[in-house]
């Protein structure tokens, strides 16, 4: 006979083991990120939050939304970095917005003398440690979108569904790399996966609580990023769809049976959630319209306006191969672009707002796309799809399906035994309408530079097959359950294995990391991520001369590593050119090698070393080769074919 403390365990038992898996995703994911130095973006981003916070300046990073800036400085202290507000440097970048590279590099990695704060206590400036302390923050937001996604499923199907969506996201390396990572796409994936929650929690029914979280939902996805105004779109197409359908919806404690009144109740939800998020917009850039506290300092938008003309005339006049031609000339503003000017020339919204989705839309129009060996400034329709084949866990494809298959079966076999209730199908309307919206988004796309663009897709993926995969267990029993447990274990060993490094995470059927090059490039594999592998090689063959190609913003020199800069080698060094002229090691980034950002005039010796095998990878990212006697002699014969400053 049962206890009341017998069934009081069995009720917490799935609670314990979801927080505990949860608590090793945040072990791994956090774990693994202080074992690579800052990606790309990240250095701008914390420099970008920084001058939010403390300055009320938001003209570095202002294609990103200011909330997400101030979320990596939730850890921070105001003396944690050397930032002068009168810089004349930070002039600078409001007349060239590319220069706030240059800026985030030199604030992070080469401003490191001992300072003194208000305490009178010496402190040093160290840009590797903030942006460590930033990525906490946001493995924090990777716990939340997890325990969303575990509560959602219990909603649906019970503690087996929450144990197993958990498990498939806990040991996601997508999610374990990205987690912990300064980056907007997680932060995205839990908007997204919050509205529709909400939507569905107010189409079941109506109440006041369930429509503030819709707002808020909202007004966080388009706080953290420029693609969050999607969020309008789920609301419209799910309340519409709500509306129209036939059965009663209970909104507060009228029930109402026309669609009339349904439909009336869905635009005044809209209608509200979209001046809550104006609102919204104007309170993170502090109710202000300059992006800096100088009134009479801004930025000239007629450059961004030009830069979309002239993509668009690339996009136009050669589609089928999209290399920049200054002889192109701009087409006129398009629609898109004269509503954002207009609602800029009204003061609208805040300036940074209108002219961070400006850069965006330029941003996205042309990018160079690198997808099995093939480089292009337009990224295919299916890149995304074969990014996700490439990128997902082999053991999450199997179940997938094998899940698919299933419901293809029975659906074929018994329309009738399928749940039809309006529940039922109300919940498969919230699950499947974000993928259909967002997923057709993404392939309409030409920003197609990493799966992590696609991340709000997998949590509802997860919900899907983890509801279908429970109720499977309940009917079938033990054969399902020793099914799934080896897929499960599959799944875990693969991603433990992979530990630190999942940004460059490719599955077994893809041969890991070392098969990533031939596949995809960028986020998805070379990051900048692995200069501390780098020093610690150096510090094992400390008498080696070493050649360097980094495709990265961190500084090598931060790290420890003594370099020689080559042409093609790091943009932002301040050490001269110099030739290979002596036998050596030559790292060469991943990026690189696959031929992302590359002159042409080392498009030749890129080839060449791609036929060699590397010495050694590192991370999956870094590849080193034996710069030999004959190479060098070789090089003689050939000088650096540009300079740097």
């Amino acid at each position: 006979m049962n206890t009341a403390a017998d069934k009081s365990r069995t009720r917490w038992n799935p609670v314990i083991i979801c927080a505990l898996l949860l608590a090793i995703f945040a072990a791994m994911s956090y774990s693994a990120a202080l074992q690579k130095s800052p990606t790309i973006d990240e250095s701008v981003h914390v420099v970008g939050g920084y001058l939010i916070r403390w300055a009320d300046d938001y003209r570095i990073d202002d294609d990103n939304p200011p909330l997400f800036g101030f979320l990596t400085t939730i850890l921070q202290r105001q003396n944690d970095l050397g930032i002068k507000r009168d810089d004349p440097w930070l002039r600078e970048i409001v007349k060239n917005r590319f220069e706030q590279w240059a800026y985030s590099i030199q604030i992070l990695y080469r401003t490191l003398e001992p300072a003194s704060d208000q305490a009178g206590e010496r402190v040093v400036y160290d840009g590797w440690a903030y942006v460590n302390r930033a990525r906490a923050v946001f493995t924090f937001i990777g716990l939340l979108l997890g325990a969303l996604l575990a509560w959602w499923s219990y909603k649906l199907a019970g503690a087996k569904a929450a144990l197993i969506a958990t498990l498939l996201f806990a040991f996601d390396p997508n999610f374990l790399a990205h987690s912990s990572i300064v980056k907007n796409d997680v932060p995205m994936a839990l908007a997204m996966l919050w509205l529709m929650y909400s939507i569905w929690s107010f189409g079941r029914r109506a109440n006041w609580l369930s429509l503030t979280h819709i707002c808020l939902a909202c007004a966080l996805a388009v706080g953290v990023k420029f693609s969050g105004p999607l969020a309008g779109v789920f609301l419209v197409a799910a309340l519409s769809v709500r509306a129209l359908m036939s059965w009663t919806w209970q909104v507060l404690t009228y029930p109402l049976t026309g669609r009339m009144h349904r439909l009336l109740i869905a635009v005044s939800v809209c209608i509200f959630t979209g001046l809550f998020c104006w609102g919204g917009i104007w309170a993170a850039y502090g109710f202000r319209y300059s992006m800096t506290p100088d009134p009479t300092l801004h930025s000239d938008r007629t450059i961004a306006v030009k830069a979309i003309g002239y993509r668009k005339a690339v996009m136009t006049q050669n589609p089928s191969n999209q290399k920049e031609n200054n002889s192109v000339a701009p087409l006129p503003p398009s629609s898109f672009v004269r509503i954002i000017l207009w609602i800029d020339d009204h003061h609208l919204l805040p300036e940074a707002w209108t002219n961070g989705l400006l850069y965006t839309r330029f941003s996205t129009l042309l990018r160079t796309t690198y997808l099995m060996g093939k480089v292009s400034d337009i990224g295919p329709w299916y890149y995304f799809p074969c990014a996700m084949l490439f990128k997902t866990p082999l053991a999450t494809l199997l179940l997938a399906a094998i899940l698919l298959g299933r419901g293809a079966w029975r659906t074929a076999r018994s329309r009738q035994s399928l749940d039809n209730s309006w529940n039922s199908r109300w919940t498969m309307i919230c699950l499947w309408l974000p993928i259909a919206i967002y997923g057709f988004s993404a392939m309409q796309s030409n920003l197609a530079i990493g799966v992590r663009h696609v991340l709000p897709l997998y949590p509802f993926f997860y919900i899907l097959m983890a509801t279908a995969l429970a109720r499977w267990i309940e009917k079938r029993g033990r054969a399902v359950v020793v099914l799934t447990s080896i897929l499960l274990i599959g799944l875990t060993c693969e991603s433990v294995l992979a530990w630190p490094d999942y940004i460059s995470f490719f599955n077994i059927a893809c041969g890991g990391a070392r098969g990533g090059i031939g596949l995809l490039g960028d986020s998805n594999l070379d990051w900048g991520q692995d200069l501390p592998l780098l020093s610690q090689w150096q510090q094992k063959h400390p008498d080696v001369p070493l050649y360097l190609m980094y495709f990265g913003t961190a500084d090598p020199t931060f790290f420890g590593i003594d370099y020689i800069n080559v042409d093609g080698g790091y943009d932002y060094s301040p050490l001269p050119i110099r030739r290979m002229d002596r036998p050596g090691i030559l790292a060469v980034s991943a990026s690189i090698l696959q031929g992302i950002s590359v002159s042409n005039e080392l498009q030749i010796k890129i080839h060449r070393l791609r036929r060699r095998q590397p010495l050694t990878v590192l991370g999956g990212s870094i590849y080193l080769y034996e710069w030999t006697a004959a190479d060098a002699a070789d090089e003689q014969d050939h000088p650096p074919s540009t300079s740097q400053p």
